[in-house]
């Protein structure tokens, strides 16, 4: 049931609620409260439902756990005070404002603040103790504790400034240690540090020791033994005649002197019974040609085979074929381009590369 208020109106207008249908509202109302709180039990109440305790009732009503009455003056008090920020004065504070005098804001009038500044004329004598003092700018530092002042410039007449100098004659000595040193800056020689057969030549000019030019020496024998075409027995007959020209000891030397022998006029060639393109393994040495019939031999240009200037290749016809040499387009071949050779059977030619690209060979 909804609360039932009384319509009261005005005094004597004769609107208001008559006694028996205000009576009934009052004894509504009451019954309503008591079926709530007459028997420690709440039927309904916002938030709750069903039977709630007293302790619920309580916490829902927002009433402190285990209080029996409103609370006193001096319990609101204390909680107020126990509050922070509540710009409330305790007892003793209080105690403390009442103790001051009534008339003390106006003994404080005209009272300086608890810090503040004063000039030397604030304080008697200030100025005069100060005149006839040393400035600032001119006190003296490093002095020894409990020196004295007193004839401090007859005591320091004679002295050397804090900074000064001295020539070799000021110091006992320096100049008999001095004599004999070297200056600061100086030069040395080779020999003064023990290197007199040491100099500063590049390594490319330094000479050759007279047994590496005995080796060079027999290298270039055997380069020009090649280049002329001196057959390797007559190189065999040098090497023998004098083995100490053509001693070798290291890596680089023996590699050199292999290239040089594998260069030389010994014997090499190859076999061909059909028709054949010269490659650079026949450079200096010998084509035989053997088929029994006609046998085309071709020179290619040397963009193909590159063979070195002044290769000789010997082609022999050992049969009864007729063996054609053929120049490729390009290559000139006494002056010819493209031309060709004819070897008969049991003939030989020997064409030899003198420019890139022409060769030259006895018709």
């Amino acid at each position: 049931m909804a609360y039932q208020p009384l319509n009261l109106s005005t005094s004597n207008d004769g609107l208001g609620e008559g006694l028996r249908d205000g009576g009934v509202k009052i004894n509504a109302n009451f019954v309503e409260l008591y079926g709530l709180v007459g028997t420690g039990g709440v039927t309904s109440v916002s938030g709750l439902s069903g039977t709630v305790s007293t302790a619920a009732l309580l916490a829902a009503l927002n009433v402190a756990s285990g209080a029996t009455a409103d609370q006193t003056g001096a319990e609101i008090k204390t909680a107020y005070e126990g509050e922070a920020d509540s710009n409330g004065f305790t007892d003793s504070e209080k105690a403390k404002l009442a103790n001051i005098p009534a008339d003390t804001a106006t003994d404080l009038a005209g009272k300086a603040s608890l810090v503040h500044t004063h000039v030397i004329a604030d304080t008697t004598g200030l100025q005069a103790g100060l005149d006839g003092k040393v400035d600032d700018g001119q006190v003296l530092t490093d002095v020894p504790a409990g020196a004295v002042f007193t004839d401090t410039v007859a005591d320091l007449t004679g002295l050397a400034p804090l900074i000064h100098s001295h020539v070799v004659a000021d110091t006992t000595g320096l100049q008999v240690a001095l004599d004999g040193k070297s200056p600061t800056v100086h030069t040395h020689t080779a020999a003064d540090v023990g290197l007199g057969n040491v100099d500063n030549t590049a390594d490319v000019n330094k000479p050759i020791s007279t047994a590496g030019a005995a080796k060079n020496a027999a290298q270039d024998a055997l380069i020009a033994a090649v280049v002329t075409e001196q057959t390797i027995d007559s190189l065999s007959e040098d090497v023998v005649g004098n083995p100490a020209a053509f001693l070798v000891t290291s890596i680089d030397e023996k590699v050199a002197l292999s290239t040089v022998y594998a260069a030389a006029k010994i014997p090499t060639g190859r076999t061909v019974t059909t028709n054949t393109t010269l490659a650079l393994t026949d450079a200096n040495a010998v084509v035989d040609v053997t088929g029994a019939g006609n046998v085309t031999i071709t020179v290619p240009l040397n963009a193909t085979v590159a063979f070195p200037l002044y290769t000789a290749i010997d082609i022999l016809s050992r049969a009864a074929a007729t063996v054609t040499i053929q120049f490729a387009a390009g290559v000139f071949i006494n002056g010819v381009d493209g031309g060709t050779l004819t070897i008969e059977p049991y003939k030989q030619v020997v064409p030899r590369k003198i420019v890139t690209d022409v060769w030259q060979c006895e018709a």
